[in-house]
């Protein structure tokens, strides 16, 4: 089983209001974020690559791809 582990990018003027902050536009550049990290990470699909037959679960990280 391959698990893609996606985390928060970091967006462009954010500040530490972001966890209370639901106003359409924070929403939206939100989701933007998560739909570009999503893309890399899909372009870069490494579930394609060969694992050993013993391993049960792989866990990919995505942090680095965060922006």
């Amino acid at each position: 089983m391959h698990v893609v582990r996606m985390l928060a990018s970091r967006v462009d003027g954010e500040d530490n209001t972001k966890d209370i902050d639901f106003s359409a536009k924070k929403i939206r550049s939100r989701w933007d974020a998560g739909l570009e990290d999503t893309k890399r990470a899909i372009e870069a699909a490494p579930w394609c690559d060969p694992v050993g037959a013993t391993e049960g679960v792989v866990i990919h990280d995505f942090e680095h791809l965060a922006i």
